[in-house]
Protein backbone atom coordinates (compact mmCIF):
# COMPACT_ATOMS: atom_id res chain seq x y z
CA UNK A 1 0.00 0.00 0.00
CA UNK A 2 1.48 3.41 -0.80
CA UNK A 3 1.66 6.03 1.98
CA UNK A 4 1.53 9.04 -0.01
CA UNK A 5 -0.89 9.07 -3.32
CA UNK A 6 1.12 12.21 -4.38
CA UNK A 7 1.82 11.90 -8.27
CA UNK A 8 -0.84 10.16 -9.48
CA UNK A 9 -3.92 11.66 -8.18
CA UNK A 10 -4.84 14.91 -10.40
CA UNK A 11 -7.83 15.64 -8.54
CA UNK A 12 -9.09 15.53 -4.87
CA UNK A 13 -12.05 13.36 -6.54
CA UNK A 14 -9.26 10.24 -7.17
CA UNK A 15 -7.24 11.04 -4.12
CA UNK A 16 -10.14 10.53 -1.84
CA UNK A 17 -10.88 7.73 -3.50
CA UNK A 18 -7.52 6.25 -3.48
CA UNK A 19 -7.64 6.28 0.73
CA UNK A 20 -11.43 5.12 0.34
CA UNK A 21 -10.34 2.26 -1.68
CA UNK A 22 -7.06 1.66 0.80
CA UNK A 23 -4.65 2.62 -2.05
CA UNK A 24 -3.40 5.41 -0.06
CA UNK A 25 -3.08 6.08 3.44
CA UNK A 26 -3.57 10.07 3.95
CA UNK A 27 -4.58 12.40 1.88
CA UNK A 28 -5.30 16.35 1.40
CA UNK A 29 -8.95 17.90 0.25
CA UNK A 30 -10.11 21.14 0.24
CA UNK A 31 -13.43 20.83 3.28
CA UNK A 32 -16.02 22.09 -0.01
CA UNK A 33 -14.54 18.94 -1.84
CA UNK A 34 -14.85 16.88 0.72
CA UNK A 35 -18.64 17.74 1.53
CA UNK A 36 -19.25 16.59 -2.10
CA UNK A 37 -18.14 13.22 -2.54
CA UNK A 38 -20.71 11.69 0.72
CA UNK A 39 -22.69 10.70 -3.46
CA UNK A 40 -19.41 8.44 -4.14
CA UNK A 41 -18.01 7.41 -0.55
CA UNK A 42 -19.50 6.71 3.01
CA UNK A 43 -17.81 9.44 4.63
CA UNK A 44 -18.36 7.88 8.15
CA UNK A 45 -15.57 5.55 7.36
CA UNK A 46 -13.05 8.67 6.32
CA UNK A 47 -11.51 10.14 9.41
CA UNK A 48 -10.18 13.94 9.24
CA UNK A 49 -7.42 13.95 10.76
CA UNK A 50 -6.23 17.74 10.91
CA UNK A 51 -7.32 21.02 8.99
CA UNK A 52 -5.01 23.47 7.87
CA UNK A 53 -5.08 27.32 7.75
CA UNK A 54 -7.44 28.48 4.61
CA UNK A 55 -5.33 29.20 1.65
CA UNK A 56 -5.94 30.95 -1.61
CA UNK A 57 -7.88 29.05 -4.21
CA UNK A 58 -8.59 29.90 -8.31
CA UNK A 59 -5.19 32.42 -8.08
CA UNK A 60 -5.36 34.16 -11.56
CA UNK A 61 -2.00 35.24 -13.05
CA UNK A 62 -0.12 36.66 -16.22
CA UNK A 63 3.34 36.16 -17.45
CA UNK A 64 5.55 38.89 -18.08
CA UNK A 65 4.78 38.83 -21.61
CA UNK A 66 1.26 40.02 -20.82
CA UNK A 67 0.78 43.50 -21.56
CA UNK A 68 0.60 45.54 -18.14
CA UNK A 69 -2.31 47.78 -18.82
CA UNK A 70 -4.47 44.71 -19.90
CA UNK A 71 -3.26 42.45 -16.97
CA UNK A 72 -4.31 45.64 -14.99
CA UNK A 73 -8.29 46.16 -16.52
CA UNK A 74 -8.55 42.16 -15.80
CA UNK A 75 -7.59 42.71 -12.25
CA UNK A 76 -10.10 45.46 -12.36
CA UNK A 77 -12.93 43.93 -13.62
CA UNK A 78 -12.11 40.43 -11.40
CA UNK A 79 -11.92 42.72 -8.50
CA UNK A 80 -15.38 44.28 -9.21
CA UNK A 81 -17.38 40.70 -8.95
CA UNK A 82 -18.76 41.26 -5.83
CA UNK A 83 -20.61 38.44 -3.78
CA UNK A 84 -24.08 38.01 -3.85
CA UNK A 85 -24.59 40.05 -7.09
CA UNK A 86 -26.34 39.21 -10.00
CA UNK A 87 -23.97 39.95 -12.32
CA UNK A 88 -21.20 37.61 -10.15
CA UNK A 89 -23.28 34.75 -10.00
CA UNK A 90 -24.05 35.18 -13.60
CA UNK A 91 -20.16 35.09 -14.32
CA UNK A 92 -18.87 32.65 -11.22
CA UNK A 93 -21.63 30.89 -10.37
CA UNK A 94 -21.20 27.92 -12.23
CA UNK A 95 -17.97 27.79 -10.42
CA UNK A 96 -19.39 28.52 -7.09
CA UNK A 97 -16.94 31.08 -6.94
CA UNK A 98 -17.87 34.51 -4.60
CA UNK A 99 -15.21 36.84 -5.77
CA UNK A 100 -11.73 37.78 -6.02
CA UNK A 101 -9.56 39.23 -2.84
CA UNK A 102 -5.75 40.33 -3.76
CA UNK A 103 -3.43 38.29 -2.38
CA UNK A 104 0.58 38.10 -2.72
CA UNK A 105 2.87 34.99 -2.50
CA UNK A 106 3.30 35.00 0.98
CA UNK A 107 0.06 33.81 1.29
CA UNK A 108 1.10 30.56 -0.12
CA UNK A 109 4.05 30.13 2.04
CA UNK A 110 2.11 28.10 4.94
CA UNK A 111 0.73 25.64 1.54
CA UNK A 112 4.77 25.13 0.71
CA UNK A 113 5.75 24.75 4.13
CA UNK A 114 3.36 21.89 4.07
CA UNK A 115 3.97 20.32 0.92
CA UNK A 116 7.73 20.14 1.81
CA UNK A 117 6.81 18.34 4.98
CA UNK A 118 4.94 16.12 2.83
CA UNK A 119 7.89 15.29 0.93
CA UNK A 120 5.78 16.72 -2.00
CA UNK A 121 8.31 19.98 -2.80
Amino acid sequence: MKSVFKTSAKKHDDMMMAVFNKRALAGGIREDDFGMMKDKVDLSQMRIVAYTDYFPNWPVFTTQKMNKATADKVRAALFKLKPNAPQTEKILGAAKLLGFVAVSDKDYDQLRLAARLAGTL
